[in-house]
């Protein structure tokens, strides 16, 4: 038989037909990365706000710095402002104004007036304080309840029990009306508030005039202040020894 050479045949060892393998180190090209990071402007005012690119320069090796516009900057001005006054001022008088129409806004039968309880006042300015602004304007508004009551008879049972309460003897009178107003509705608290003179009878007249009777001007006011009963006297000339020709005009007044 002919004789074939295995290695010029085309087929190789049996221990050369695994497939070969290479092993290869990896390679990377150099890659570059960017960052932003915030900055302000030493100088104030308007001269701060550069423009794009006025830094471009390079820090250290490979560090590239390059700036896109500051903004922001203002020279400095004057203008006015909200102050916390301002709007105390502004709030104060709408809530003087809501609180006398205030009543009106209650439905009340004839001879009731309304105590307003549990009230909510609100603002709502244009301008927050501190805020440039040439004028402020508040809108206000208050939520209330209320309560209805008679002011007749409330004026007449509070008299009532003021008389009873601070009458300070019969030669006592009450001098105008006792004046009513409510504290608070609940409990319902209400202040009183009335004048007491002392009247002078017609026996005590007699008696002062008895006293001073003959006296100077000088002498029988004197006398007259030191009874504690008076505030003021006067006597326009010398009195007459006899006491019947001497009479008293009382003068009430606070």
């Amino acid at each position: 038989p002919q004789q074939r050479d295995p290695l010029c045949d085309g087929s190789l060892p049996a221990r050369d037909r695994s497939p070969a393998t290479e092993a290869h180190q990896g390679h990377h090209a150099p890659s570059y990365g960017q960052a932003s990071v915030t900055a302000h402007a030493l100088v104030p005012g308007s001269t701060g706000n550069i423009a794009v690119g006025d830094i471009n320069t390079t820090v250290v090796l490979a560090v590239f710095v390059k700036n896109s516009a500051f903004t922001g900057g203002q020279n400095q001005r004057g203008y006015r402002a909200v102050a916390r006054r301002d709007q105390d001022y502004v709030s104060a008088q709408l809530r003087t104004m809501l609180e006398q129409e205030l009543p009106q806004a209650f439905p009340l039968a004839s001879g009731e007036q309304v105590f307003p309880t549990h009230c909510a006042f609100k603002i709502a300015p244009n301008h927050q304080v501190g805020t440039e602004a040439s004028a402020l304007t508040v809108t206000a508004t208050e939520t209330c309840t209320g309560i209805a009551y008679n002011s007749e008879q409330l004026s007449q049972r509070a008299t009532a029990l003021f008389t009873q309460q601070t009458a300070p003897g019969a030669q006592y009178q009450l001098l105008g009306e006792v004046q009513v107003q409510i504290v608070s509705a609940m409990p319902l608290t209400v202040s009183c508030r009335g004048l007491w003179v002392f009247t002078l009878s017609q026996d005590f007249e007699q008696f002062l005039a008895e006293q001073v009777a003959g006296h100077t001007p000088t002498q029988a006011r004197k006398y007259l202040l030191q009874t504690g009963w008076l505030t003021r006297a006067t006597v326009p000339e010398p009195l007459p020894p006899d006491p019947a020709h001497i009479h008293f005009q009382v003068l009430i007044g606070i």
